[in-house]
């Protein structure tokens, strides 16, 4: 028997949300929802750039709910994903967006650059590996932001460290070294008040062993320091 490609399973599973048949469970179909979490960080995070004269980019855009939702924030968004069953139902739905069929990193040219990148539950970091995050994604997202634009990574976990249906259920002690790897900010359930109950509802996801979605943040230099010379 021949096992099925990420890309297959993918195509797959949009291309029957899309003919209604089942609702994908892979990609937040909730605008109001991906309102909420695309404000929640710009708060929380203190993201500059996002309205008028912005540009962004969603890395894995699935459906298309956070492209347009960043979309509402005035700046100019593209959603990519190397679906093009996902392509085509964001493009249906959204038919104001643009979204490029195309794969991270190689399908995304390092100019013209961005202020923000943002990728939430992007199958490409379907990952333990915190080097290859740090290679594959951080790196390759800093080489394609403005200096002070950010990068956003939001992933669904009950810090278990478990896998469940191939899904990487990240546990805590990756969270932190990804933010001495990559970087990264601690994690932040962005629809909480504050930083002290997000960590309540995190402590209280990883007791209860239930998933919930955590955003971190890379912020590129304003501006390079070069070491002064030595004589």
């Amino acid at each position: 028997m021949v096992r099925e490609s990420v890309k297959d399973f993918y195509d797959r599973i949009y291309r029957s949300h899309h003919e209604q048949r089942t609702a994908c469970p892979h990609s937040l179909h909730d605008l109001a929802k991906a309102q909420r979490r695309v404000s929640g960080a710009i708060r929380g995070f203190g993201i500059q750039n996002c309205g008028p004269g912005g540009r962004i980019l969603d890395v894995g855009s699935g459906l298309g709910y956070y492209t347009k939702a960043l979309s509402l924030t005035g700046a100019s968004v593209t959603g990519i994903d190397f679906s093009e069953a996902a392509i085509e139902t964001a493009k249906a739905t959204f038919s104001d967006c643009q979204f490029s069929h195309g794969a991270w990193p190689d399908d995304v040219p390092a100019d013209p650059k961005f202020d923000l990148i943002w990728t939430i539950n992007f199958s490409f970091i379907n990952t333990f590996d915190v080097d290859f995050i740090q290679q594959r994604l951080v790196s390759e997202a800093m080489l394609r932001l403005k200096p002070g634009g950010c990068l956003v990574i939001g992933w669904n976990t009950d810090f278990s460290g478990r896998t469940v249906g191939n899904y990487s259920l990240w546990p805590l002690g990756m969270l932190r070294e990804m933010r001495q790897t990559c970087g990264l900010s601690a994690p932040l359930v962005i629809e909480s008040r504050n930083s002290m109950l997000s960590w309540f509802m995190i402590r209280a996801a990883l007791m209860l062993r239930r998933s919930i979605p955590i955003f971190m943040v890379r912020r590129k230099p304003s501006v390079l320091c070069h070491q002064p010379s030595v004589i």
